[in-house]
């Protein structure tokens, strides 16, 4: 199928939303948040579900499927940025739990419970971690999830939520 540039599929419109939410997201995160939502929105299932024993879509399947969710960590890392933690939370489990060792989902679920005031269950989500790298392939975990547990025990002021910008006036 020969697709062009002006029609309209759900997984270009998905990349074009997830690709203008990187932008978003530095600057304005309430932004990137609401494109996250609907780039998301336009999910039904997994990718090419239809397509899922042929193998001339096993890639591009898996490559959507990653994409999708990057995209969920993106919206995640939004509502940590707009200071919405505790939202964060369960969704994030949700996630950590389908992807046991991805570990930057482990660090923002990591850092939602330590902003949650939830130190300690914040500390054992990354033991929880650790534990199942070390289970699963032999390793220890990357910089990231390392240098948030030692923010975490000294209870860094950098891991708090900094103070929004106050809007000119």
């Amino acid at each position: 199928i020969q697709v062009g540039a002006e029609d309209r599929l759900d997984a270009r419109r998905f990349e074009d939303l997830h690709a203008r939410s990187h932008v978003e997201l530095e600057e304005e995160p309430a932004r990137a948040l609401a494109t996250l939502d609907e780039a998301l929105a336009l999910w039904r299932g997994p990718a090419l579900v239809e397509f899922a024993y042929e193998n001339f879509a096993q890639d591009e399947a898996w490559r959507l499927d990653e994409l999708r969710l990057a995209a969920e960590e993106g919206r995640m890392e939004a509502l940590l940025a707009l200071g919405r933690h505790k939202e964060a939370i369960p969704r994030l489990r949700t996630l950590v739990h389908g992807h046991p060792t991805r570990e930057h989902l482990n660090a923002l679920l990591g850092l939602a419970l330590y902003r949650a005031g939830r130190q300690t269950e914040a500390l054992t989500s990354i033991q929880e971690t650790k534990k199942a790298l070390a289970a699963e392939y032999g390793i220890d975990p990357g910089p990231e999830l390392r240098q948030l547990e030692e923010a975490i025990l000294r209870q860094d002021p950098a891991l708090d939520l900094a103070e929004p910008t106050p809007a000119p006036t």
